[in-house]
């Protein structure tokens, strides 16, 4: 060893433990003072080898050079400490931030042909169609199923009922529990079935599209061959710019079975099962629907038939009040809630004794074609009495449904929103021709559309231009009436099919320039409406009941319909309108 040589003696800073012995000449000191960074070194020109002590063995100068070593040691530590915080937290915002969508970017995804969004129940993964996208058989609600039958929907606001990781949202999910329908093989119909499809643009938070929820029946007892194919798409929403909800709700004795055995619980009541899923997924669509690029404070409820009957039962609730803004209501039924709880739960007593239960327990055991066996309700579209008809109906339960309609109305209590009334001029089978009415006859129409015109006004149409009166008289919301006299082939709902652009579909055949007239008329209206309170072309002042708007040829203005004037004044109608 020469006097040039150190030795250099590394020491782990708190240990007090020998760690290795390394030689070291002239400069290589400051390289390994350099390299082991977090320990505490001290030189000493007494020996020729670099030895790691016990830090006890050191004398005062090494303990005073530890000592500042520690000090430094302890700033960059609590240095980096710092950093790495803050690194996090904004690591931590950055997820929030895009998970929520709050970033600058215009869309959620771009290029890739799916798409996720976040929801209160956690992702949902969708994907694109047509250039839009598309969301199939998103849960609103628990399944109703075992001990769940026959129950008030619970809607998805735990943790555990929801699912873990990202819901694929890629296929339709069966059909609510009904009949079979004739004419369409492979329906799939299931107890399970509270989901939701959701048609949209662009799934963005900048500039929110109005949105339209649309819930389908053409009766209590469910769809038939044409109402089931009455849906929205990906390409529409695209087109007209809205962001579209169709809900999947319970009907048949799913949905309206009113029966004693069946009021343990709460609310002590029964049946209007389906009217709660409706609300359930209002609810979810106001938590939800911003999400997917649709704003929550402007949402229009569509329906036809039942759908539209069940639209007004919620319009007359005021459990409702906050969940839609307008109501679009075709064809649906003005004489809904015409039983009490007690009357419905009474009638319905057949159906227990077939079914040969006595308890709930019992039903919720019995399989769902035995109970859709069990029950003894038959459709009728045609002019039957008022006693003929055996549906389930929507009863006055004193909860979601307090009163009748009219009581609602006089009582002020309602959901008081823009409310527009429509039905088509025709409303049963052209095959359907009873000659016998021949005092309902034009001379440029046959006997089958004639007969088919009264059917429409005694039933349906009457009745509801009686209702809009009312509400026009007690709503502040704009309240409008139209009606839809494309001379239909068949019995179709035109109007809607005209709305979501299915006309060609369901005629079978390329549209005329009268079906594009109509259909295009029937868009103007209704898109219009929905976004602006206007009506298509036609101004708004001095069209309120008793005046209407006629969708055939264009839109045109009536100041009356003196057909419902007369079977208004004569109280026909309450012996043979539609019932809900």
């Amino acid at each position: 060893m020469t006097t040039g040589d150190h030795v250099l003696v590394v020491v782990i800073a708190g240990t007090g433990t020998k760690f290795k012995e390394m030689h070291t000449q002239g400069e290589e000191k400051e390289t390994i003072q350099h390299l082991l960074t977090g320990v505490t070194a001290v030189d000493s020109d007494t020996k020729s080898h670099v030895v790691i002590k016990p830090a006890s063995e050191f004398n005062g100068s090494a303990k005073k050079s530890t000592s500042r070593w520690n000090i430094r040691r302890d700033a960059l530590i609590c240095t980096l400490a710092v950093v790495a915080l803050g690194l996090l937290f904004l690591v931590i915002l950055v997820i929030v931030l895009v998970l929520r969508g709050s970033i600058h970017e215009q869309h959620l995804i771009h290029a890739d042909p799916s798409i996720k969004v976040i929801t209160t129940c956690g992702p949902v993964a969708g994907t694109s169609i047509d250039g839009a996208f598309a969301f199939f058989g998103i849960p609103y609600a628990v399944p109703p199923v075992e001990y769940l039958r026959f129950k008030k929907s619970i809607p998805l606001t735990k943790m555990e009922d929801c699912w873990q990781g990202t819901y694929r949202a890629y296929q339709q999910r069966a059909h609510c529990f009904q009949s079979n329908i004739d004419g369409i093989e492979g329906f799939r119909k299931s107890e399970d079935c509270l989901y939701l499809d959701i048609y949209t643009p662009e799934a963005s938070f900048k500039d929110p599209l109005p949105v339209v929820v649309y819930f389908r029946g053409e009766t209590s007892l469910g769809h038939d061959k044409f109402s089931i194919r009455l849906q929205p798409s990906a390409k529409l929403a695209k087109d007209m710019r809205v962001v579209f909800v169709s809900v999947s709700y319970r009907i048949h004795a799913f949905g309206f079975m009113a029966l004693k055995v069946l009021r343990k619980g709460h609310p002590r009541t029964s049946g209007n099962y389906g009217l709660y899923d409706m609300l359930a997924s209002l609810k979810w669509v106001q938590m939800n629907i911003d999400a997917f690029g649709g704003n929550p404070r402007s949402v229009t409820v569509l329906g036809h038939g039942f759908g539209a009957s069940a639209i007004l039962a919620l319009v007359m609730s005021e459990t409702a009040i906050g969940l839609f803004n307008k109501a679009w209501i075709s064809g649906g039924s003005a004489e809904i809630v015409n039983a009490t709880l007690k009357q419905a739960e009474e009638t319905n007593m057949e159906f227990l004794e077939n079914i040969q239960c006595k308890t709930h327990h019992c039903l919720s055991l019995k399989s769902p074609q035995d109970i859709i066996s069990a029950t003894p309700w038959t459709d009728n579209i045609d002019l039957p009495f008022n006693n003929e008809i055996k549906t389930p109906k929507i009863v006055s339960d004193g909860h979601i449904v307090p009163t009748s309609l009219m009581k609602s109305l006089r009582r002020n209590k309602y959901n008081d929103v823009s409310l527009i009334f429509g039905a088509t001029n025709y409303a049963v089978d052209a095959d359907l021709a009873h000659d016998a009415i021949a005092n309902y006859l034009l001379k440029n129409e046959p006997v089958s559309l004639q007969y088919s015109k009264m059917i429409a006004d005694v039933r349906i149409r009457c009745p509801l231009f009686l209702m809009a009166r009312v509400a026009y008289n007690k709503f502040t919301n704009d309240v409008f009436i139209y009606s839809s006299s494309h001379r239909p082939t068949s019995q179709l709902r035109f109007d809607i099919a005209a709305i979501f652009g299915q006309m060609e579909e369901f005629l079978g055949r390329h549209m005329t320039p009268e079906d594009m007239i109509y259909q295009r008329s029937m868009k103007n209206l209704f898109y219009t409406y929905i976004k602006t309170n206007k009506l298509g072309s036609v101004a708004v002042d001095g069209i309120h009941p008793p005046s209407y708007i006629d969708v055939g040829n264009g839109l045109k203005v009536h100041a009356k319909d003196s057909k419902c004037d007369l079977w208004l004044k004569s109280n026909i109608y309450q012996h043979y309108a539609r019932h809900d």
